[in-house]
Order: structure tokens, then C-alpha cells, then sequence
């Protein structure tokens, strides 16, 4: 038990690991700022719909509650988006990796 518990950690490492390299490749390309926004903004968006949330219950005006409470929803909503598309950036970079570690072994191959 205590070896799957072992194994599952160092799985988990290599996933932030990879994800990691991934991003390194190129830090300044397009899919590379999406998957770090994407997946930071998937993280810290309801952490701030909660905090919005908590906000209304110290205001007493009735239309700035309305309002936070627009934005809280909006938040919450937000999520799931943020988190596709960061995911889906990180899948480009993946693709893109696997491509460029092809063409090279094709150079060196002499292909």
C-alpha cells in the first residue's frame, strides 16, 4: 500500500514537471501565456466569487449587493472555461513538443 502511495506521488510530480518544461520551451508563445492564465484564473476565479460573496454580507446597499453578486456569479461561472482552455493550451504545447522532438530525430537521423 505504502508503495502505491509512493508511486501516485511521483506521478503527480512528473505531471507538474512536465507541465513545467512544457511551458519553459517557450514561455512567451501564445499557448504557453493561455495555459499558465488559463489554469491560474481556473484556480483564483472562485476563490474571488467566495470572497465577493463575503463582501455582501457586510454592505448593507441593496444595489451594490446586487451587483457583487452579479460578479460572484459571473466568477463561479468562469471557472470551468478558464480551466479548458488551459488545458487545451497545455495540449498544444504538448503537440507542438512532440513535433519539434520528431523533426529533430529526423535530422539527426539523417531523414
Amino acid at each position: 500500500m505504502n508503495q502505491d502511495n509512493e508511486l501516485q506521488e511521483n506521478q503527480e510530480w512528473d505531471l507538474y514537471e512536465e507541465m513545467h518544461s512544457l511551458i519553459e520551451i517557450n514561455p512567451w508563445a501564445w499557448q504557453s501565456i493561455g495555459a499558465v492564465s488559463g489554469l491560474i484564473g481556473g484556480v483564483l476565479s472562485p476563490v474571488i466569487g467566495t470572497l465577493l460573496i463575503a463582501v455582501t454580507w457586510f454592505i448593507h446597499s441593496e444595489r451594490i449587493v446586487f451587483s457583487l453578486n452579479g460578479l460572484s456569479i459571473i466568477s463561479f461561472v468562469l471557472t470551468i472555461p478558464l480551466l479548458t482552455f488551459g488545458a487545451h493550451c497545455l495540449d498544444l504545447l504538448e503537440r507542438k513538443a512532440a513535433r519539434l522532438s520528431l523533426l529533430s530525430c529526423k535530422v539527426v537521423r539523417g531523414g
